[in-house]
């Protein structure tokens, strides 16, 4: 008899990589935007962006000035949209959840009435600050013209 025998074929095993400081990879980031209130320069704005930096579970955070916003990748095992909202606001800014659903043009509509809002009130300030001023610059020309020190005898 011939008989003849297959050899098995070999399969190339990677050997099992059993780490315990390495998480199971099966909990992908996630990714939140909020809307920010209150910041109005650059130092605001790198101020929120440390304190995202250095929050638990934050993966990456992009604060834009410009759009009031800040968009957050965030680790769902560790942290949760509502923890990140609370670390802008522990730093001095209102954060809401961006709702998702919303249209782009009603966001850009909400932001133009937010801006005119704010336009309004620095008006305000400036013209009840300048009145103020005027007034206090003319109450105080007669104690000037009244000020013995000032006045000249004869000469």
């Amino acid at each position: 008899m011939n008989s003849t025998m297959t050899q098995p074929k070999r399969r190339h095993v990677q050997p099992l990589d059993i780490n315990p400081d390495r998480r199971p990879e099966t909990v992908s980031p996630l990714m939140v935007s909020f809307d920010v209130g209150g910041m109005t320069c650059a130092a605001c704005q790198t101020r929120i962006q440390r304190a995202l930096d250095q929050e638990p579970g934050v993966i990456k955070a992009s604060v834009n000035l410009m759009l009031k916003s800040a968009e957050v990748t965030y680790d769902p095992v560790t942290t949760t949209p509502d923890m990140v909202s609370q670390a802008i606001t522990r730093t001095g800014y209102e954060a809401a959840i961006h709702p998702s659903d919303q249209a782009d043009h009603d966001e850009q509509a909400q932001r133009d009435d937010k801006q005119a809002k704010e336009f309004t009130s620095f008006r305000n300030k400036a013209i009840v600050s300048g009145i103020l001023g005027l007034l206090a610059m003319v109450l105080s020309m007669p104690l000037m013209n009244g000020n013995p020190a000032h006045q000249q005898d004869g000469i």
